[in-house]
Order: structure tokens, then C-alpha cells, then sequence
């Protein structure tokens, strides 16, 4: 429990324990889980993944056979969301640049449909590894100050330590992110994301280096004073598909706008 608020409440359920995270963020989070299992094999969800039977079987068939490597599952958005997506301006903008699929973010050629193929990356929305590589390992980077580029840091190192890393596209499970679907909430994400890179690069993975021009800092400065303005332009956009092209160039403009402010926050 990551809430600084609240527990969440169990009943019903005797068997799950309830641990308040005395730190703060998901690496110290899952650190803090994988360091009170008792089992020899975790499995890290994010909260809004919906699991299944099939999801947790597959999981303990892999590793029945294969206990010393990590897998992920494939994902996509509940079919409903993407629906209710398809009626607005920036639903209809997550769609079209592949946001609501795990193929789509993962943006790679060595992806395979309803296989099981090795990969250089896993995430930790739904990942399996076994305890004893996990503590081996150290668990999860707590340096990050927001989520997101632990899961950079934490498969190299798995590689690093010789194990193999599998995406299972045999296996699908939800990612329901049905309370995070608005430009202004999204844009937030994007300043966190860019403020966790810069310090992925100072602690020394410089291939997340950002690199912009004098000019293009000039200009993105200048954006940042305005982008009140352009979310409130955007928002105020008709929400209609003639519209979209406007909107997704807006919207384009807002995440590069987002990114260099986090990036370059200290």
C-alpha cells in the first residue's frame, strides 16, 4: 500500500496482507513486497492490470519450465475503454498513435504475435521472476523519483546477470486505465517521465539523453509559459474526427513541450 491516506480494505480475503510502504513509489514498493514473500517465485502487477486464470497459469507453466527467467504477458485496453476512447478527441488520439496496445508501445520488429519470443525489455506491469534472481539482483532502482524508467534500468541488469527475458503473447490480460483518460492528466505523466530521464542519464544510461539546440530551447521555453493556453485551445476543439488532425498536431506539441519540462527540472 503506497497510499499515504488510506489501507485498502481485505475482507473476504485471509490469505492477502496488506503492507504499508514506508517509503515512497513503486521500485520501493515492489522491493518492499519481494523482500516479505515467502514463495520463490513473485509476480509485480501495476494496479490498473486486470488479471485472469489463463494469465496466472501461463505464468506457472513458464516457470515451472523455465524457473530462471522473467516474462511479461501482452496487454491491451479493455475492449469497452477503447470504445468509450473512440468518442473523444484524445481517446481517438491514444488509438491512432498505438497508446492502448502492448504492441503499439512496444514498438519493436522482434514482436510476435500468440508466440513467445526473447526480448531486450521487460516491464513491470504484470513480470514474473523468481525471488532468488530478484534479490541476486538488488530488486528495483529506488532512485527514480517517479515511475517508469526503473523498468529501463532493471532489464539490463537482468541481462547483465545472464538471464533471459521472454514476452508472451499467448497470454493477454487488461490494462485499465479508465481514470487516467485526459489530455491535463496524461501531459503530467509526460513532465514526470522527462524528469525520471534526465536522471536515468546522470546516473549514467546516456542513450536517454535528450539533446535540443539553442534554438529549440528558445522555443520550448517560450511554449512552456503558453501551454496553459494550448490545453485550454485544445480542449476547446470540437470533438469531431474532421478536427483530429488539429488536435493530434496540438497534442504532439504539448507532450514535447511536457517532456522538456520535466527533462530539464533538477
Amino acid at each position: 500500500n503506497d497510499s499515504k491516506t488510506g489501507r485498502p480494505e481485505l475482507g473476504g480475503f485471509p490469505d492477502i496482507r496488506s503492507l504499508d510502504n514506508p517509503k515512497q513509489g513503486v521500485a520501493s514498493a515492489r522491493n518492499m513486497g519481494a523482500a516479505q514473500a515467502t514463495a520463490d517465485l513473485l509476480l509485480f502487477l501495476d494496479d490498473d492490470i486486470q488479471i485472469n486464470k489463463d494469465s496466472i497459469d501461463q505464468v506457472l507453466n513458464l516457470h515451472h519450465d523455465e524457473p530462471d527467467f522473467a516474462f511479461n504477458p501482452n496487454w491491451i485496453y479493455p475492449p469497452d475503454l477503447q470504445e468509450k476512447l473512440s468518442h473523444s478527441s484524445f481517446g481517438r488520439f491514444l488509438i491512432h498513435y498505438k497508446f492502448v496496445t502492448c504492441k503499439g508501445c512496444y514498438n519493436d520488429p522482434r514482436w510476435r504475435d500468440n508466440d513467445l519470443f526473447e526480448s531486450p525489455a521487460l516491464a513491470g506491469f504484470h513480470l514474473s521472476i523468481s525471488r532468488h534472481n530478484y534479490i541476486k539482483l538488488g530488486g528495483y532502482n529506488e532512485l527514480f523519483p517517479h515511475a517508469g524508467f526503473e523498468d529501463h534500468d532493471f532489464p539490463i541488469r537482468m541481462r547483465g546477470a545472464g538471464m533471459k527475458l521472454f514476452v508472451n503473447t499467448k497470454s493477454l490480460v487488461y490494462h485499465n486505465e479508465a481514470d487516467r483518460q485526459d489530455l491535463s492528466s496524461w501531459l503530467k505523466r509526460q513532465v514526470r517521465g522527462g524528469q525520471t530521464r534526465r536522471v536515468g542519464v546522470e546516473i549514467g544510461y546516456k542513450e536517454l539523453a535528450l539533446y535540443y539546440g539553442w534554438l529549440k530551447k528558445i522555443v520550448l521555453n517560450a511554449l512552456i509559459t503558453v501551454k496553459p493556453l494550448l490545453i485550454f485551445l485544445a480542449d476547446f476543439i470540437p470533438n469531431k474526427k474532421p478536427f483530429d488532425l488539429i488536435y493530434f498536431r496540438l497534442a504532439n506539441t504539448l507532450q514535447a513541450i511536457s517532456i522538456f519540462e520535466g527533462y530539464k527540472k533538477r
